[in-house]
């Protein structure tokens, strides 16, 4: 009885209920997987959109080495003609803000391991002198600093505290002086490197 069964169901055509749920079956499998393959290809948690943002043949690299020197060396640039600047400043409620003073002149004399210098700066009728005294130890040092400033017509003095000192030179090359100067209370000079002259 139960060899007659498996004969008949060996004969049903491709119709019959059976085949039928097979076959949905392996259809139902099947579009199962599309939309998860669709859904690997839009999303952007793969590697698939990574790979499409890159160049075809950059082999994953977005610069190369010698976009990457180029770029440093335009940032180096800019930021040396940033620090190139004379600038004259006064504190005001905890900012800065600039005075129309220039540069006129650094002058200075060397006295063994001692260097004085004087920068003067002007603006009309205002004016200011600063007056510096450094040692030269490597690396040279700040010593000491007093001011004199006139402006609107009212004189002030007082000392100089050094934030940073930029000085190069030796016994037979000119000497140069930079940095960023304090003229306390209320006052600042950005002092780019500047050849010191002799008196």
């Amino acid at each position: 009885m139960i060899g007659e069964i498996i004969a008949e169901h060996r004969k049903c055509p491709p119709e019959s209920g059976g085949q039928r749920d097979r076959e949905a079956g392996s259809n139902i499998r099947r579009r199962r997987v599309v939309p998860e393959r669709a859904s690997m290809k839009a999303g952007g948690f793969g590697t698939t959109p990574a790979l499409r943002a890159t160049p075809p043949d950059s082999g994953g690299e977005l610069l190369s080495p010698s976009v990457h020197a180029a770029c440093l060396l335009l940032f180096l640039l800019l930021t040396g003609c940033a620090n190139a600047e004379y600038r004259f400043e006064r504190f005001e409620s905890g900012k800065t803000v600039p005075i129309p003073m220039k540069f006129d002149s650094l002058y200075g004399a060397r006295d063994g391991e001692s260097v004085t210098a004087e920068a003067r700066f002007s603006n009309g009728n205002d004016s200011a002198q600063m007056n510096v005294r450094l040692f030269l130890r490597p690396p040279a040092e700040f010593v000491s600093g007093t001011y004199r400033l006139t402006i609107d017509g009212k004189t002030v003095e007082g000392i100089v505290e050094c934030q940073s000192l930029d000085y190069q030179g030796g016994q037979g090359s000119v000497p140069s002086m930079g940095g960023k100067f304090v003229l306390k209370p209320g006052y600042r000079i950005i002092l780019p490197s500047t050849p010191i002259k002799r008196r």
